[in-house]
């Protein structure tokens, strides 16, 4: 390289030489420079960011041929090179990083689609198009997202939607509802929108979830049978009982209901209620049916029934506490009751509203030792140990009263 394009590079600077024949700088390329007839030369730097690229070399065929203002004129041909250098530069890797968002975009086993503020598809991906059995050209700039909802979930969806479009905290980003494919079958998907950043169209990536959604209700069908099976295997061991978890169950999900409980809340007392005698099958039949009052022993072993329940239930994988739940049933609120002596908000909720409606159902119904007390006699034990035995917090005790006696008349009236 010339030495003036060296030093430019170098120094990072203009470097004029007016003389080749005296400048000591080309004393060791002198002879190969004169015998191309230069005889002064300009070198300017070519500088992007903090990186030098290279020069540009000008060469004249006489001294001192570059004045001030063709030194000017020459600096801003080398400026203009620079910014079309880093102009090629950004296309370049504005290609590279569309070409890689590309890739990743056709190759994504989820299926993506870019939809625009009227709910306009403006753009999808292979796996949407397989997803859901339309082409690209179909859904491109035809469809509306909202076409391809199942429509008694439309509603839902949409509402979702806008939440996120006004509050990116205001809704969960994944959610999952029915999609229709072209052949007019129902799809479960898993959607998670998020909006492009500085404008009004979104994203969304989907996962069909429909065999995983199949596979969930044949898991909870088997539970639901098992649990079944463990509370009439309980129920066959104290015919005088019979029925009595299903009737408590009914209750406490009537009164959990009446209370806008969530559904997580409300399926736990379902499972539990069914279940929640089944550590009685420890207790001897002799005992259960006993047409006497028992003795403080024979109690004594009646009160345990809720640990060996929460022995047998603690490794089952529910999707609830429902262990947790069936030990705590009979637990009271001012700690008078078993197996642990617990108070108030150290029992679960839903155990404090399976209590209630045990009591309520053993009450009223018929037991070996005495005759049903009647739903009114059980309402007023309610209502008599507000506060202490029973909550009458979380469970407001006027609404109570009349879940209780709509649900209890109803149920007994009935033979549930």
């Amino acid at each position: 390289m010339p030495t003036n394009c060296t030093t430019a590079v170098q120094e990072q600077r203009p470097i004029v030489v007016s003389n080749i024949l005296s400048d000591r700088r080309y004393e060791r390329c002198r002879d190969g420079v004169l015998s191309r007839g230069y005889a002064s030369s300009v070198a300017f730097p070519l500088i992007i960011g903090e990186s030098v690229w290279g020069s540009l070399a000008i060469y004249a065929s006489e001294p001192d041929a570059f004045d001030t203002d063709e030194r000017t004129i020459l600096q801003e041909m080398a400026d203009n090179i620079t910014s079309g250098i880093e102009a090629f530069q950004r296309q370049t890797e504005l290609v590279a990083s569309e070409n890689l968002h590309r890739a990743v975009f056709e190759t994504s086993s989820a299926g993506i689609a870019l939809i625009e503020e009227d709910t306009t598809i403006a753009l999808v991906n292979t796996a949407f198009e397989t997803l859901l059995g339309y082409s690209k050209e179909e859904l491109e700039g035809k469809k509306s997202w909202t076409e391809l909802v199942v429509p008694e979930e439309l509603e839902s969806m949409t509402e979702h939607h806008k939440a996120r479009r006004s509050d990116r905290d205001a809704a969960p980003a994944e959610y999952s509802f029915g999609f229709v494919n072209r052949d007019g079958q129902r799809r479960e998907v898993l959607v998670a929108v998020d909006m492009v950043s500085g404008t009004r169209r979104s994203v969304a990536s989907l996962l069909d979830i429909t065999d995983l959604k199949k596979a969930e209700a044949s898991l909870r069908q088997a539970l639901d049978s098992l649990i079944q099976v463990l509370g009439s295997t309980t129920a066959s061991r104290d015919p005088y009982t019979a029925g009595h978890q299903e009737r408590v169950t009914s209750l406490a999900v009537a009164v959990a209901q009446e209370m806008g409980l969530p559904d997580e809340s409300v399926q736990a007392l379902q499972h539990a209620g069914i279940i929640h005698d089944i550590g009685k099958m420890s207790v001897p039949a002799e005992i259960l049916s006993k047409p006497t009052t028992l003795t403080a022993t024979e109690y004594e072993l009646i009160k345990v029934h809720p640990v060996v329940a929460f022995d047998i239930l603690k490794n089952v994988a529910f999707p609830w506490p429902v262990a947790d739940i069936v030990l705590q049933h009979h637990e009271r609120i001012d700690g008078s009751g078993y197996p642990q002596g617990l108070r108030a908000d150290q029992i679960r909720l839903e155990a404090r509203i399976l209590a209630v409606a045990d009591v309520v159902e053993a009450m009223a119904s018929h037991r070996p030792y005495r005759p049903a007390l009647g739903i009114d006699a059980a309402l007023q034990e309610v209502v008599d140990n507000k506060g202490t035995k029973y909550d009458a917090t979380d469970v407001p005790l006027p609404q109570m009263e009349e879940v209780l006696s709509e649900q209890g008349f109803r149920m007994f009236r009935d033979g549930l």
